[in-house]
């Protein structure tokens, strides 16, 4: 659990309500049993609707996370934010938020979260006393996430250590794809049904969490954006704005919230206006929505310029005015979404005047802004493009932007690559890849998507001209680079690898151990000046870098600067695994202090890393032995041995197999190893032991004597 804590807020009056924000990720209101799903199990937010407010029609306006919740927390349109996509941009730290404003007037403020989309990256803690974003580090950022027990777990903890009036906000992303929910067992609740499973979980969480808080607190519940499951033919969500992906459900109960149901069209942006009117608090200064219900509605707009952005083709730009949605593509779709939720029947055609009235409407929203006011570094664009989320280079066409309903079979393709890549099967996506790279040579994405996968299927060579060619039509691409500098690696490029690498990682900063990785190679190349100046400075920007802590505490060490390389060795430690000889080298530091436990311990933890580290596995041996521990010894040196044949694995093994009286397996070593290295003394001393115990005396001495002779003639057991 990570909590950031900030200025305490100042007392007030103790009969105001605590306050509770759930948003759901990616959940269809038409999903919900409050909503009309017979074949739902969500009862705990079914029962928060049967005792508050029901918002019938509720829009996101836009289908993606970041965007959605950046307007849900500040009641502002995207447009006006600037935050058009998840890779726009960020909430600054001067924009007034629901939470900073609840805490100016005297509310306590915590957050827990589920996803590096809502994370402090992204500014949403802004306001926040407490922040829980403690994501796991992972090399594949694809699958980060918390389940949402431990983000209520979170949550409670927080909730249970602080006074009110408490506001608290919890983002659960379970509903997210892939659908696998974290207790199996609500597969049997919902019939073997992946997303609604999903769902069943979410809602359970919900309702411990609704249990703990009360029901004299003001609990609002908000999906964020829906899911295709494969309607209009979108499988997940971020192209279209269809109702699948758009209306999503709107909850509210507490202390003066009436019990009834809001049937006319409302947005996000109006989530944080209701909450402050029903506080009887001010609106914030920016705010463009408003409480509701309002006595005059008004038409809700709805965007997507993922098409645009990503393929070239025309945005999904949308209006929702009374029962009527129009979205104005090239071939305008009308819907009443009142009689037709399903979006079955397009009504363009016999409704002109509609349509022109409504596309007007349309095209009063501005395009995307190239200048953002909170621009995102390179580094959150990448994992952003890492989690399948990120807009990809802009697509030069000539002309009007294609409707994307002629470019089914692009959608269709692109979209089984996302699931594949999604569920890590590479060779799926290498197939769909092929096709499309021949069909869209225009589309940057899939050649950059394409090396990627040849990378994960062991066939780099391939990938190669592929990352070459992105890299000319995108040259300011990050992770591009990345990829360039781990195929030269691979190639023994090192030298150009490092340049490559180096200008990757200053980019790139969320990955830390590409910064290692980046140093590593300087230090190959025999930069080792470059690369410990380097290593360095980068720690300084971030300290938190355990495994940079470890690579530039190897070299300190290499370089006889013990005493400043212990500190960043006991921080590399906290890297899983630790950089190589990082434990290896505290090991030996903690021998010298007369802890031989300790150094045991550590320098387990080397070879279970590095299996192949010899010289750590002759200082575990010669730690052991005294004890006759000569079965670990064996485990050790023949496990080193599957991954690296060399004399002295081969030596331990043969020694310990010895010491435990099993000649044969002692013989099949020494001669392995002599054949690698025929003057290994301690080869050939354990050769000498071995012949005398099969009762060979004569070869025993005249083996004994090669020994004496390659010791003395300066061989090492090294």
């Amino acid at each position: 659990m990570i909590f950031w804590l900030a200025g305490c807020a100042p007392p007030t009056p103790p009969e105001r309500p605590d306050v509770v924000l759930v948003t759901l990720d990616t959940t269809r209101a038409d999903r919900l049993g409050s909503y009309g799903y017979a074949d739902a199990h969500t009862p705990a937010l079914d029962a928060l609707a049967a005792r508050g407010r029901r918002y019938a029609r509720a829009y996101s306006p836009l289908p993606l996370t970041i965007p959605a919740h950046a307007t849900l927390h500040t009641g502002r349109s995207p447009a006006s934010l600037g935050i058009r996509s998840n890779g726009a941009g960020r909430l600054g730290p001067r924009q007034v938020t629901l939470a900073a404003h609840l805490r100016r007037h005297g509310w306590a403020t915590g957050a827990s979260v589920g996803a590096f989309v809502t994370s402090r990256t992204w500014g949403f803690d802004n306001g926040f006393d407490s922040f829980a974003d403690d994501l796991p580090e992972e090399a594949d950022p694809w699958h980060v996430e918390r389940p949402a027990a431990a983000v209520v777990d979170d949550a409670l903890a927080w909730w249970g250590v602080t006074e009110g009036p408490r506001f608290l906000w919890v983002h659960l992303y379970d509903p997210h794809f892939p659908y696998q929910p974290a207790d199996p067992e609500v597969l049997r609740w919902t019939g073997g049904r992946p997303y609604d499973g999903e769902l069943a979980y979410t809602d359970r969480e919900v309702g411990r969490l609704l249990d703990t808080v009360g029901e004299q607190a003001l609990v609002v519940v908000v999906g964020d954006h829906g899911e295709g499951l494969a309607e209009h033919g979108e499988l997940t969500h971020g192209l279209f704005v269809y109702e699948s992906t758009q209306r999503v459900p709107w909850l509210m109960a507490g202390p003066g919230v009436p019990n009834d149901v809001v049937e006319s069209p409302v947005a996000l942006q109006d989530v944080t206006p209701t909450i402050l009117e029903a506080l009887a608090l001010p609106a914030l200064p920016d705010a463009e929505g408003r409480a509701v219900p309002a006595a005059t509605p008004r038409p809700v707009f709805v965007e997507s310029w993922q098409l645009d952005h990503r393929y070239g083709l025309a945005p999904h730009l949308g209006i929702v005015d009374g029962p009527l949605k129009l979205i104005g593509t090239p071939t305008p779709e009308l819907y009443d979404v009142v009689a037709d939720p399903g979006e079955t029947e397009n009504l363009a055609t016999a409704r002109p005047d509609d349509v022109a009235r409504l596309q007007a409407l349309i095209e009063t929203l501005p395009a995307p802004s190239t200048d953002p006011a909170h621009p995102l570094e390179p580094d959150e664009r990448a994992r952003l493009a890492a989690l399948g989320y990120l807009d990809g280079p802009v697509v030069s066409t000539e002309g009007p932007r294609p409707d994307p309903k002629d470019r089914e079979s692009l959608l269709a393709g692109a979209q089984r690559v996302e699931r594949a890549l999604l569920l890590h099967d590479w060779a799926a996506a290498e197939s769909e890849l092929v096709t499309l790279c021949a069909e869209h040579p225009e589309v940057v994405e899939f050649s950059s998507l394409r090396a990627t996968v040849l990378g994960r299927l062991g066939r780099a060579d391939e990938a190669a001209p592929l990352v070459v060619e992105a890299l000319e039509r995108d040259p300011e691409n990050a992770a591009l680079m990345m990829a360039r500098g781990n195929l030269l690696l691979r190639e023994g490029r090192a030298e150009e690898a490092a340049a490559l690498l180096v200008s990757s990682a200053e980019a790139l900063s969320f990955l830390p151990r590409l910064r290692a990785r980046a140093v590593a190679v300087l230090v190959e190349v025999g930069r080792v000046d470059e690369a410990l100046a380097r290593g360095q400075e980068w720690l300084g920007a971030f300290p938190d870098d355990a495994s940079l802590a470890g690579v530039v505490g190897v070299q300190l060490v290499r370089q006889g600067q013990v005493d400043e390389a212990l500190p960043l060795l006991e921080r590399g430690l906290l890297s899983e695994p630790p950089a190589p000889e990082v434990a290896y080298h505290l090991a030996a530091a903690r021998l010298g202090s007369g802890d031989r436990l300790a150094a045991v311990t550590l320098l387990g933890r080397e070879l279970d890393a590095y299996p192949d580290n010899g010289a750590a596995l002759l200082a575990l041996a010669r730690l052991l032995a005294p004890e006759g521990s000569w079965e670990r010894i064996a485990k050790r040196a023949e496990s080193a041995l599957e991954v690296s044949d060399g004399p002295t694995a081969r030596h331990l093994a043969g020694q310990a197999r010895f010491s435990l009286g099993e000649l044969e397996q002692a013989r099949l070593h020494v001669e392995a190893g002599l054949a690698l290295s025929p003057r290994h003394a301690e080869l050939l001393l354990l050769d000498a032991n071995v012949l005398h115990a099969e009762g060979k005396p004569a070869e025993a001495e005249a083996r004994f004597a090669e020994a004496k002779s390659a010791r003395t003639g300066g061989r090492s057991s090294d």
